[in-house]
């Protein structure tokens, strides 16, 4: 695998999950928003995490960015 490959996907996958995570803060879409809590209260301990749809999107999108960009370059 080309270091040039792994970096179109690499930048894909952040350009994209970033754009998605900006848009939920933007327009309060909750689906797309990372929020991150976390409570002891005495060690009562309570957590809870964000949303991941915008991580699989980006994995998504940065597998086919690269496989696409794999069979430009062999032609």
């Amino acid at each position: 695998m080309n270091i040039q490959r792994i970096g179109i996907a690499a930048l894909s996958f952040s350009a994209t999950t970033g754009l998605l995570y900006l848009i939920g803060h933007i327009w309060t879409v909750s689906s797309l928003m990372f929020h991150y809590e976390y409570q002891d209260e005495a060690n009562g301990f309570s957590l809870t995490c964000g949303s991941f749809l915008p991580v699989l999107i980006g994995l998504g999108a940065s597998f086919i960015t690269e496989k696409s960009f794999g069979q430009a370059r062999n032609k």
